[in-house]
């Protein structure tokens, strides 16, 4: 999870970007709060990262659409299709009625 943050040292306010890469987390100064230069800089940090983890999500997804495509290829061979073969009509059982038996 990426996000901007603002804390506060010695009374003043400083914008920092905080995310999460291979389980560590990164802070990155950005600057004064109050000023334009900070919240550009960590806009495009976020943007960076954000870009980032939709690549490495594309690929993840590429790799899960071709570890099925496999896995159905290797089940058709091992399990064609069966055709349908009719059913004998099975005997039902009496209604009880609610009577009970003793």
């Amino acid at each position: 999870m990426a996000k901007q943050e603002i804390r506060t040292v010695n009374g003043n306010q400083y914008l920092y970007y905080t995310h999460y890469e291979n389980g560590n987390r990164i802070i990155i100064y950005c600057g004064p709060a109050n000023h334009t230069k900070s919240k550009i800089k960590s806009t495009k940090l976020e943007l960076d990262h954000t870009m980032s983890e939709i690549k490495r999500l594309e690929k993840k997804y590429k790799k899960l659409q071709n570890t099925l495509s496999r896995l159905c290829a290797v089940d058709a061979t091992k399990n064609p299709r069966r055709t349908k073969t009719k059913r004998t009509a099975r005997k039902r059982s009496k209604p009880d009625n609610g009577k009970r038996k003793n």
